[in-house]
């Protein structure tokens, strides 16, 4: 365990490892060897949902991150450039101050990831999960998916998966610990 604060759902995850484990313990202590296997590979999963979970949370806040911020880049140009101020509302200013959050937010769900897990498992998968995000995100928010051509989703969905598959070479590391 480690004395780093840990939010509801780590220590849900963590609650749920231990009574697993007693669980694995009780089926291998009435001689269940089908039963005690079905529990130790449920531990094995719930570590990697633990692993993954800061990464995930991280990754969302980076894509909010990067689409107020692609919005607070227009509404800077226009008022700079344009010579129109577009600070005179509130939605402005609250385009700023998520942008803000949401950095911030996004910095410490990684910090908590790499406290508590190996980095070359963290960072991949956060890198992953966020570049899907801002795509995704980001072509329906900004519209950017209109000229896509069927041979572009489909090298799109193939580059994806290429990237995944990686993530998926690394994450048998787990299977070493």
């Amino acid at each position: 365990m480690t004395n780093v604060f840990e939010g509801p759902l780590i220590q849900a995850f963590r609650r749920l490892e231990k009574l697993l484990r007693q669980m694995c313990q009780a089926a291998k202590a009435i001689g269940n060897i089908d039963l005690e296997n079905k529990f130790a590979n449920s531990i094995v999963k719930i570590k990697c949902d633990a692993i993954f979970a800061a990464s995930l949370l991280g990754s969302f806040m980076a894509t909010l991150t990067t689409l107020f911020a692609k919005s607070l880049v227009n509404l800077l140009s226009v008022s700079l450039f344009d010579h129109d101020n577009q600070f005179t509302n509130a939605l402005s200013w609250a385009i700023l101050l998520v942008t803000v959050f949401t950095a911030a937010s996004q910095v410490y769900w990684i910090n908590q990831g790499l406290l508590r897990y190996d980095a070359l498992l963290q960072v991949p998968v956060f890198y992953v999960i966020w570049t899907v995000f801002d795509i995704i995100g980001g072509g329906i928010y900004f519209n950017e998916f209109r000229e896509f051509t069927t041979v572009k989703y489909v090298l799109f969905v193939l580059g994806v998966a290429v990237v995944f598959s990686g993530v998926g070479l690394l994450a048998n590391r787990l299977k070493n610990h």
